[in-house]
């Protein structure tokens, strides 16, 4: 036999092995039956996108335009498509990655693949329905800038920082302010917005003088519910 044939076969050989050992590699695992049972988001989904999904598609990120804060980005899906088939796991696109070998696809990128149990899950829950926690987000809350600040007061005669506020109001408006009140109204008013009840004889006495923040304060201080 001419040794160029030998050669040449030798050669179609090793490149015809070399693809196949290729395309070994990148076979994806085989898809594991979804769970027979019912699962639920909270217990069994959300710790396992937690550990890897988190990373790429969670808090703002969009890796392959594909984001999983909420259920309707996830639904959504990214750059190649819907990520799932509500109620077909077996041909959502998701479960195909998770089950990938191919660097270039595979989900997660990086870190272990999910086991065949935790694939199982995500089936179950895909043909499930889906269910979600009802108002989980991935994403992470801001706070909101309510911190407590200070006020400063408009300019005026009255020491009260309501009637501070009130008077360009009423000077804007045209209205007359209204005049404070005596003490015998001011402590029904008080007792009445503090107690629900109005003062009896014995504890409003005119006689005992002006009604000031002190005066109320030991006047109300033994009923028992503000103790």
């Amino acid at each position: 036999m001419p040794r160029s044939f030998i050669c040449s076969l030798l050669a179609a050989l090793s490149l015809g092995g070399g693809g196949a050992f290729a395309e070994a590699e990148v076979t994806p695992r085989e898809m594991p039956s979804a769970l027979s049972r019912k699962v639920d988001f909270a217990e069994d989904v959300k710790p396992i996108l937690a550990k890897s999904c988190t990373t790429c598609h969670a808090n703002g990120k969009s890796k392959g335009g594909f984001n999983m804060d909420h259920i309707h980005s996830f639904v959504g899906g990214g750059d190649s498509g819907p990520a799932v088939i509500s109620g077909n796991s077996g041909k959502s696109l998701l479960i195909e990655l998770l089950l990938s070998n191919d660097p270039d696809e595979r989900m997660p990128v990086k870190g272990d693949p999910l086991s065949l149990e935790e694939v199982a899950i995500m089936r179950a829950w895909i043909d499930q329905g889906m269910q979600w926690e009802k108002g989980f987000t991935f994403a992470k809350f801001r706070n909101a800038p309510i911190a407590p600040r200070k006020v400063a007061l408009p300019k005026g005669k009255s020491a009260n920082p309501v009637d501070r506020f009130l008077s360009p109001y009423y000077a804007e408006n045209n209205v007359q302010e209204v005049p404070s009140v005596g003490d015998d109204v001011f402590a029904r008013r008080v007792f009445l917005d503090v107690l629900g009840i109005l003062p009896t004889a014995g504890e409003f006495d005119p006689r005992k003088g002006h009604w000031t923040k002190a005066t109320i304060q030991a006047v109300l201080q033994d009923w028992p519910c503000l103790q």
